[in-house]
């Protein structure tokens, strides 16, 4: 008893772990149809191969990603019922047409490349329309429970976006707020700046006025030392040139006194001498009247001047 719950559990097991394919049994002969395959859900697999008539149409992966193998597959893509794990992901397919005749839909479920799983559906493709069976109740009641699902998903995408558009607008606000009391900090800074670059140009410019100024100073000190100098040197000089004139002058004058004395002594000797000769002549003169008065005495005569003479 015991083994046979214990097979039951596994039959279970293997049940609710298998792969699932969705088809109708009968469809019209060369016009597009669809099926689904719901994956494994026990969320133990890596890959699921996707075949017709043992053709290799798609690769569904445990990351949500379906492959295309085969050019007539028009479509396929992957829906999950649950996001927050890979349990109840739906893979659906659009193919084309295909023969009339009896067909074979297979899947092979592979976990870390082994083989875990297989599962096959026969389809019937039929030359009348009116002989397609109708889809089963399950596959109505899943696509109708797809359909809700979506149209929840859109409309909580939909509230998302919306929460998101607010919150963007709010934070976007925020992020202009900040920014635009970044740049009037910057400009403020700026501002400071320029105030502070202007001031020191004054500063640089009164600076720069009082270096010429020193400088025209001390050409102007060094100038007037010069100038003093030159005119002490002249003072100088000068005075000393005066007092060596004066002297000079005095020299000059004691020069022409003793020379003007000088020819007054001559002067007066020469007149002495001329009085003297004039006497001597006068004498002269007289002694020969005597003379010539005086009886005439022999012998030689002698005068004052001969006298003087020798």
């Amino acid at each position: 008893m015991k083994k046979l719950t214990l097979l039951l559990l596994v039959l279970m097991l293997g049940l609710v772990s298998a792969a699932e394919i969705n088809a109708p049994k009968e469809i019209p002969a060369n016009l597009n149809w669809s099926f689904s395959v719901d994956l494994n859900p026990s969320n133990e697999f890596t890959e699921t191969e996707i075949y017709f008539d043992d053709l290799l149409i798609v690769t569904a992966y445990n990351d949500k990603t379906p492959i295309i193998e085969e050019d007539f597959v028009l479509k396929a893509f992957l829906f999950d019922k649950q996001p927050e794990d890979n349990t109840g992901l739906t893979v659906f397919i659009s193919y084309f047409g295909i023969q009339e005749g009896s067909h074979s839909i297979k899947t092979k479920t592979f976990n870390q490349g082994n083989l875990t799983e297989e599962k096959e559906f026969e389809v019937k493709s039929v030359d009348t329309i009116t002989a397609i069976q109708e889809m089963p109740e399950t596959f109505k009641e899943d696509v109708g429970i797809l359909m809700k699902e979506i149209i929840n998903k859109i409309n909580d995408s939909k509230q998302e976006l919306d929460l998101l558009k607010s919150s963007t607008e709010q934070n976007v606000q925020e992020k202009t707020s900040v920014l635009e009391q970044e740049i009037t900090e910057l400009e403020n800074a700026l501002n400071e700046l320029n105030k502070l670059k202007e001031e020191t140009e004054k500063q640089n410019e009164l600076t720069e006025q009082n270096k010429n100024s020193v400088t025209a100073a001390e050409n102007k000190t060094q100038e007037n030392s010069a100038l003093t100098g030159f005119y002490d040197f002249s003072v100088n000089h000068a005075w000393m040139g005066a007092v060596f004139l004066i002297v000079l002058l005095v020299l000059l004058a004691l020069f022409q006194v003793y020379k003007m004395k000088s020819n007054q002594t001559v002067f007066e000797e020469v007149l002495s001498d001329k009085d003297l000769d004039k006497e001597f002549e006068d004498e002269t003169s007289l002694e020969d009247v005597e003379e010539e008065s005086k009886p005439k005495r022999k012998g030689k005569k002698f005068s004052i001047r001969d006298l003087l003479k020798h």
